[in-house]
């Protein structure tokens, strides 16, 4: 969990529930939520005579872990951090959105997490408290992970890739959500 010393999370692929696989009716679902909630947002500023401009950016899909990848990450977390130290399908750790998501709808990825901070994320009091579990032990299991992928002329990466089910082109993504940009 962030700010635990040399901690590392790590978010879990839950198995057995179901993806998130966009059709044109569900983004245009997801984008005439979106306008409903700007609505509501902008509304009450307009009412007490302030202006409000909201500017509308495309994405924030929902994040789809690659559970192999996930599974390469996690083990050479371990190797770098320690099990004792190392959480798969950490509680409580999560819910919230980034562009990764709109990547992990195209190509196969994942999201994991490194402590070492302090502060409440996105606030004015986040700091970094550990710049070795933050940076320079991510970065190991990040490179870990990519060797692991490319090794043997690229057979686990392949084997990833050809496995992943995209939920969209990147030309679908351009086409349904770069018009917002």
């Amino acid at each position: 969990t962030p700010g635990r010393g040399n901690q590392c999370s790590f978010p879990v692929c839950r198995q057995g529930l179901p993806a998130f696989s966009p059709s044109q009716i569900e983004l245009k679902r997801t984008r005439s939520a979106l306008y409903q909630r700007m609505a509501i947002h902008k509304s009450p500023t307009m009412a007490n005579g302030s202006e409000c401009e909201i500017i509308r950016i495309p994405g924030y899909l929902p994040a789809q872990q690659c559970c192999k990848l996930n599974e390469i990450m996690y083990n050479n977390m371990v190797s770098v951090c320690g099990k004792e130290n190392t959480m798969m399908n950490c509680p409580g750790f999560g819910g919230g959105s980034s562009d990764q998501g709109d990547v992990s709808q195209i190509i196969p990825s994942i999201q994991s997490y490194f402590a070492g901070v302090t502060g409440g994320l996105h606030s004015e009091h986040f700091c970094m408290a550990d710049y070795e579990a933050t940076v320079i032990k991510a970065a190991k299991c990040m490179i870990m992970t990519a060797i692991d992928a490319l090794y043997d002329g690229a057979k686990l990466g392949r084997e990833i890739k050809s496995e992943f089910k995209p939920n969209m082109t990147k030309d679908q993504y351009l086409k349904d959500w770069g018009h917002l940009a």
